[in-house]
């Protein structure tokens, strides 16, 4: 029999200047703490936001998704 996956997605908001990300980048934190909409805090490897930084920062709202063993699958930005 095959392995059926499931997965959970996530939803949360980030609001971050240049410079916050620039300072973030610049220290030795690992991790980035969110909320989702539900108020759970999920902590993501800063490596994994990286790639939505622009001239304004990290702005907008974002899907996690996580599969059975909570390890990431994906993180989309929606708007």
């Amino acid at each position: 029999m095959g392995s059926k996956f499931t997965y959970t997605s996530h939803y949360f908001s980030v609001s971050l200047s240049y410079l916050e990300c620039e300072a973030l980048y610049q220290q030795q934190i690992k991790f980035l703490m969110v909320q989702d909409i539900q108020g759970k805090r999920i902590q993501l490897p800063k490596q994994n936001m990286k790639k939505f930084i622009t001239p304004q920062g990290i702005q907008g709202h974002f899907e996690l998704i996580v599969d059975q063993n909570h390890k990431l699958v994906s993180i989309n930005l929606l708007k």
